[in-house]
């Protein structure tokens, strides 16, 4: 192994101190506020406590890309996947962003252009300011000089109050209490809604989402559902063990380790060990 690959593995397992780097960055003062990786394109995406957004080598660290604070506010989540970032706004849009090098051969009449989904005029103008900044006409078709580098993609709008969100290919997931909106991102397309079941007075904290379930936790549980048909087939209590209850699609409650072990939610666990209140049981009220 290289020198550096062992580095890295003594830090992971804390036999070497961790290494730090400044990225410097004119205008931003503010600490780092969401970090996205993407290590097989060799670049790192940081938003900012105060605004902005910054694209860097994953290497050497230099800026490749970025967005001044006055088209990325303060305080943005912000996903990445597939060449794709998206963050909210302070309104009840995401903004979605395309991997230059990733639309040179897509037609215009191919990016998203209608009234609900094309870019406003604020992504037009941080896409050109960007643009003016980092981009090489000389060189508008050199994958390395364009990667890291992005496009404005598309505006999306909520339905309801979406201010937490997921993307995992190609699939945003963007949830408010009563409903989970999923969204096609390359299309900038609403694709399906699911009817949540109420979850009392607990705060939507977290969202997830797979290619057969989505995933919504609150402050009392987490519940999963069924994409196929929107159903509810999972509710873990905050407290309890995960695998104490699960719903079937016939309404016939099992453990849950029998299920993860069956393998009906699409991956296995290992059977917890035993405990004194394993046959108690929870109705999700479905």
């Amino acid at each position: 192994m290289s020198q550096r690959t062992i580095q890295i593995e003594l830090r992971w397992i804390g036999r070497l101190p961790g290494h730090s780097y400044r990225v410097k960055v004119p205008g931003k003062t503010g600490n780092f506020h969401r970090i996205k990786v993407d290590e097989e394109a060799g670049y790192v995406i940081n938003t900012f406590t105060n605004g902005g957004l910054v694209v860097s080598d994953i290497n050497d660290h230099r800026i490749l890309w970025s967005l001044d604070k006055e088209f990325c506010s303060l305080f943005v989540h912000c996903e990445h996947d597939e060449g794709y970032i998206v963050f909210n706004r302070m309104d009840n849009y995401k903004e979605v962003w395309r991997r230059r090098i990733d639309v040179l051969d897509i037609p215009e009449e191919a990016w998203p252009s209608g009234l609900y989904n094309r870019p406003d005029k604020d992504m037009i103008k941080g896409n050109l300011v960007a643009e003016d900044r980092y981009l090489d006409t000389n060189r508008s078709r050199d994958p390395d000089h364009l990667r890291g580098q992005f496009v404005s993609w598309a505006r999306l709008q909520i339905p309801a109050d979406g201010r937490v969100f997921k993307l995992t290919r190609g699939t945003l997931l963007v949830s408010s209490v009563q409903k989970a909106f999923l969204y096609d991102v390359e299309k900038a397309e609403l694709q399906q809604t699911i009817e949540l079941q109420p979850f009392g007075s607990g705060r939507l904290r977290y969202v997830d989402i797979s290619d057969q379930h989505v995933l919504i936790v609150s402050t009392l549980q987490l519940d999963v559902y069924d994409r196929a048909n929107g159903s509810r087939v999972l509710t873990i209590p905050a407290g309890r063990l995960p695998w104490n209850f699960y719903a079937s699609p016939e309404n016939q409650w099992r453990r849950t380790e029998e299920v993860f072990n069956d393998g009906e939610l699409g991956f296995r666990r290992a059977a917890p060990p035993n405990r004194a209140n394993r046959e108690d049981y929870f109705h999700a009220g479905m």
